[in-house]
């Protein structure tokens, strides 16, 4: 467990798992290196620190701004999703403080980066390539995007033949516990409704304790609320042989 310094008042670490803007050429390339750039400055530290990360926030809120929503998150999300995919291979290696950085960053700036990493765990392989998930982050509003994700996720929770992917699953938990792991509790919020989700998807009743503790964090976490409230009802993926009653979010 490193040190944890600066501020973000108490830390937690997370239980153990199996546990349309344009903008011009210049500002685009300095938008492609901002995560990098930030997050490789966080994790010269021991810690990744609030101040740090909330910098780095502001420079992605400014750079949506400057660059439009969908050029801004392309550049943004483009290497942390690359890293992403690599813990999901075959050979999956341990995800990257700079990368970290800039996925936890992205979820509090735009749930459109958290849903296009649920969507590489429960829908598998057909939505588990980097094309894919840039589509899901930076294009999230259009109609053949917002189709594709409603089809997907039909599939995924009301087709009993569409299993988890187990091997894929438990790297992509794996990961988030990381990246809730290595933050202060206010960025955490995003990283464990995620792993809640993506849990429940598996049918690992432990997703509760994850959920539970988002709420906790912040009350308004819809994503964490639906899995409360999906157990409570006693609703599980169509896999489980309990179809759900739900729209997933």
């Amino acid at each position: 467990m490193v040190s944890r310094r600066g501020g973000g008042g108490r830390r937690h670490r997370a239980p153990a798992v199996d546990e349309t803007g344009k903008g011009d050429h210049d500002m685009g390339q300095e938008t492609n290196t901002q995560a990098v750039r930030y997050a490789e400055a966080v994790a010269d530290d021991d810690m990744l620190r609030e101040d740090d990360l909330r910098r780095m926030r502001n420079e992605y809120c400014e750079r949506r701004k400057l660059s439009g929503t969908v050029a801004a998150d392309a550049q943004w999300a483009d290497e942390p999703f690359d890293h992403w995919l690599a813990g999901l291979s075959a050979q999956p290696r341990a995800i990257d403080d700079a990368s970290i950085a800039a996925l936890v960053v992205g979820m509090t700036v735009t749930l459109s980066i958290r849903d296009a990493l649920i969507m590489s765990l429960v829908a598998g392989d057909t939505c588990a390539d980097k094309r894919t998930m840039m589509d899901f982050a930076s294009r999230s509003h259009a109609p053949d995007v917002q189709s594709r994700m409603c089809r997907e996720l039909q599939g995924a929770f009301f087709d009993e033949r569409r299993r988890p992917d187990e091997p894929r699953c438990r790297a992509g938990t794996d990961m988030l516990v990381a990246m809730a792991d290595r933050v202060p509790e206010s960025f955490s919020v995003q990283p464990l409704a995620v792993l809640a989700y993506v849990m429940w998807w598996m049918g690992d009743s432990r997703a509760v304790a994850f959920a539970l503790r988002c709420l906790m964090l912040d009350e308004d976490c819809s994503l964490a609320a639906i899995v409360c409230s999906a157990y409570q009802r006693g609703v599980m993926p169509a896999w489980m042989g309990a179809g759900p009653h739900h729209d997933a979010a």
